[in-house]
């Protein structure tokens, strides 16, 4: 949801955004369920974060979904 983070950056200095969906148990796709819904909650905390006068920095991590592709086997480097 685009303004979900709206009211949880207001007054605070720093945004830390450290979330990433993880794959679910079972068979998934990666755009549909990794790729678009972390570029989508990386998108509304920044946009968020624009909104709010107090915020100073964002900091932005990612994790090893970012680099993984379930299409390569394992054995392959």
């Amino acid at each position: 949801m685009p303004t979900a983070y709206d009211e949880a950056v207001q007054g605070v200095d720093i945004v830390i955004h450290m979330a990433s969906p993880l794959p679910p148990s079972h068979a998934f796709d990666n755009e549909k369920d990794i790729l678009i819904p972390a570029r989508d909650g990386a998108v509304n905390i920044l946009k968020s974060a624009s909104k709010s006068p107090s915020v100073k920095r964002v900091v932005l991590t990612s994790s090893s979904a970012a680099v993984t592709d379930n299409d390569i086997p394992r054995s392959e480097v």
